[in-house]
């Protein structure tokens, strides 16, 4: 019983440092619905292009015509700017501008993570 305890003690805090780590000031430095459209639009992109190799990087029309992408997906960011789909090469990149609206800034949501 103790042992779990300390378990369960060990992640809340692990888990606060990881939230408090997410904060800036008093704004999420993003939103984790802009992340999650973000993988889900990323995510049916590279679908797409397996499913059709030879017709190159797909829009969101493209998208949504072959099922890859649900109807009612976002593809807005929780400021109302576009989440762009970016291929090069077997490279795919969804990308958010963030709250300031400009591409290649620090807040910016990306999927995968760390492509600026």
């Amino acid at each position: 019983m103790a042992k779990v305890f300390l378990i369960t003690t060990g992640l809340a805090v692990v888990s606060a440092s990881v939230v408090l780590s997410e904060f800036s000031g008093t704004h999420c430095k993003f939103d984790h619905q802009t992340a999650t459209s973000t993988r889900v639009l990323r995510a049916a992109t590279l679908d797409w292009i397996r499913h059709h190799p030879a017709r190159g990087c797909p829009g969101l029309a493209d998208l949504r015509a072959s099922g890859e992408l649900d109807p009612g997906a976002e593809a807005t960011d929780e400021w109302g700017y576009a989440i762009a789909i970016i291929c090069r090469g077997s490279e795919v990149i969804a990308r958010s501008p963030g709250r300031d609206g400009l591409a290649g800034t620090s807040d910016d949501v990306v999927a995968p993570r760390g492509h600026l």
